[in-house]
Parts: structure tokens; sequence; C-alpha cells
């Protein structure tokens, strides 16, 4: 278990300390050239790690008496679901994400970006935050870890986590200032770090070694389906209305994740 602490805290840090060049360079491309190179750099991160990925080695044997094809497929899926089905604690955390997901898509993929405009903060600033916000991600994840052993367990430190999160986008929702936008911003990025390692590892403790890949991928399915369709809807919603309304909605998403961690023993 302690193994697991150690894996997504660091995992965490390193993926912010990633940040920090990224919104140096963000910043960069958007003052010689244009929002839209973004996007082409992205498409060229994209490539990138597609061709790491190609020339790594898998570092885990297979089990041999599976053997592979769809069958073994199938097999996987349903044994994944019927564990989902019987164990109430795991599925608790897995629709809890999915909500969570839910508002973070929400905000970060609809509406952040239209409520930042709105708020008439600079786009250039835009990427030296997150630059920011960044530099103290690479000690939260370590200082989330002690702060959730300094509860009686993980579920009432995440939850409180939420809680947190819920209260700044309704902070955001009544108000619109280029010096609050900044504040958001930050408090959003840092709340994430707070949160993201260990909820990773909590899931993890809850699942027997036997089914964790496959139900770690199930749990990726749902949250990735989720995604997508969050970042269609709110997109539209975005249009149709101002950003703060969204926003406001994003923080009623998490109320159904609070009771599903609530309900998670």
């Amino acid at each position: 278990m302690k193994f697991l602490d150690q894996y997504y805290t660091f995992s965490s840090s390193l993926f912010s300390a990633g940040m920090i060049v990224a919104g140096i360079v963000s910043s960069i491309l958007v003052s010689v050239s244009s929002q839209s190179s973004i996007w082409v750099a992205r498409i060229f991160l994209a490539l990138l790690m597609m061709l790491v990925l190609f020339t790594k080695k898998e570092e885990f044997e297979r089990r041999k008496e599976l053997g592979g094809g769809i069958h073994a497929l199938i097999w996987k899926v349903t044994q994944g679901f019927s564990y989902l089905k019987k164990n109430k604690r795991v599925k608790n955390v897995v629709f809890g994400e999915l909500f969570i997901t839910f508002s973070l898509v929400w905000v970060g993929s609809a509406a952040l970006q239209p409520y930042l405009l709105s708020s008439n903060l600079p786009s250039k600033l835009w990427g030296m935050t997150y630059s920011v916000s960044a530099a103290f991600g690479i000690i939260t994840p370590f200082l989330a870890m002690k702060l959730a052993n300094s509860f009686t367990n993980k579920k009432k430190y995440l939850i409180e986590v939420l809680l947190a999160h819920g209260l700044i986008f309704i902070m955001a929702s009544l108000i619109l200032s280029p010096v609050f936008a900044l504040f958001f911003m930050f408090a959003h990025n840092i709340l994430e770090d707070l949160f993201n390692p260990v909820n990773n590892s909590f899931f993890q403790q809850k699942v027997p070694q036997t089914v964790r890949a496959t139900l770690g991928s199930l749990q990726n399915t749902f949250i990735g389906i989720g995604a997508f369709l969050v970042a269609i809807i709110g997109g539209f919603f975005v249009n149709q209305f101002n950003p703060q309304i969204s926003i406001a909605l994003a923080a009623l998403f998490l109320l159904p994740a609070v009771g599903f961690y609530s309900k998670s023993k």
C-alpha cells in the first residue's frame, strides 16, 4: 500500500514539472504567433508520445493461462464487471469519479477559456499562471499524502477537497475579474494536485491485485466516455449561456460525487 502512495505521489509531481515547461512554452507561442499555434504543438507532442510508447517494452509477465485474443478480452471485461457489481465500495468510487470528471471536464474543456476571456485576463498570463501553479504542484502531492494520513481515513480527506473545489467553483460563478481569474486558475490546479494522487491510491488499495488492471481499464473507459460526452454538451451549454452559469453547474456535479464517496466504507 505504501508503494501505491509513493507511485502516485511521484507521478503527480512529475506531471506538474512538465506543466511548468508547457506553461512557459505556451506563453511564448502565443506571444510570437497566435492561439492556434498551441494546437500545432499539441499534435506534435502527441506524435512524439506515440513514438516513445512504441519504443518501450512491457516489464510484466502476462498470465499464460489466459492466452490472448478476443476470448481473453471478453473474460477480463466480464470479470471486471462482475467484481464491480458485487463490490459496492469500488462501485461507489467509480461513480464518484465519473461525476468528478463531469465537473472538471465541464470547467476545463468547456467553461474555463470563455470565463478567462470574459474576465479580461490577458491570454499571455494564462500560461505563466499554469507554470506557477505547476511549480507548487511539484511539492503539493507530497503534502497531499501527509494531509490525507492525518485524517482518520483517506475518504474524509477526499470529501473535504471536493467540497473546497465546489466552493471555488461557486465563487467563480459569482465573481468575474482578472485578479480572481488568476486565483481561480491557481486554486483549481492546486486542488487537483491535492486530490488526484490520494484518490488514485485510494481506488487501487480497494482492488485486489488479480483484477486491478482490468478494473483500472474499465474505470478509464467509463471516465473517457463521460469526458467525451461532457466536453460536447458543455461546449454547447457555454455557447447558450454565460461561462459563470456553466461553472456553477459544475459545482452541482460534485454533490453526487461527495455522496458516492460518503457511501464508500
